[in-house]
């Protein structure tokens, strides 16, 4: 990572082949996440809270390489992910409303909106309140920082306990099912 140059001063970077690796990695990476989703069946709240947390998980990393806050939308039908506006900035102007700092994801196969089956029932509280599901931008946030947006989410099916998705504000994701 470090050569030491002409006049023998250190010069400091990454090199062609380091980053290729990493992006190799991360290739590889995202290529295990989605054949680890394996098929959809939306019907098992569980199956598809572990879908969600991987998808998570995997976004939330990128979120960190990219060096930027990247997010998640949660509704009634399904759940999606989201990139800060072109700028690239969440500014607030006059001219725009808070819905306009985001986009959804619509380029990448893996991250575009994936639905609920009928039967599920989805709830998300944030800071402890159950936190509307029709908004139009994403409750839960990835920061650069590797935290994230403090959550409960839970998949509840007719006749079945329901079975929750935790995230923690230092990023850690547990799925809570119906033992306990």
């Amino acid at each position: 990572m470090s050569v030491t140059g002409r006049n023998n001063q250190l010069v400091t970077g990454y090199t062609l082949m380091e980053v290729l690796v990493v992006l190799i990695i991360t290739g590889i990476m995202t290529g295990l996440v989605i054949f680890s989703l394996g098929s959809d069946d939306n019907a098992d709240p569980d199956k598809q809270l572990r879908r969600l947390a991987g998808l998570m998980e995997h976004w939330c990393q990128r979120a960190v390489l990219e060096g930027r806050s990247m997010g998640i939308r949660i509704t009634r039908s399904g759940y999606d992910f989201w990139i800060p506006d072109s700028l690239g900035e969440n500014v607030l102007t006059s001219s725009n409303s808070e819905q306009d700092l985001w986009q959804a994801v619509s380029t990448e196969p893996a991250f575009t909106a994936h639905k609920w089956a009928d039967s599920l029932q989805p709830r998300l509280l944030l800071q402890g309140q159950l936190t509307p599901l029709d908004t139009e931008q994403p409750q839960v946030i990835c920061f650069a920082s590797s935290e994230i947006t403090p959550f409960v989410m839970s998949l509840d099916s007719a006749g079945d306990a329901p079975v929750s998705l935790v995230g923690k504000l230092s990023g850690r994701l547990q799925l809570v099912g119906r033992d306990g």
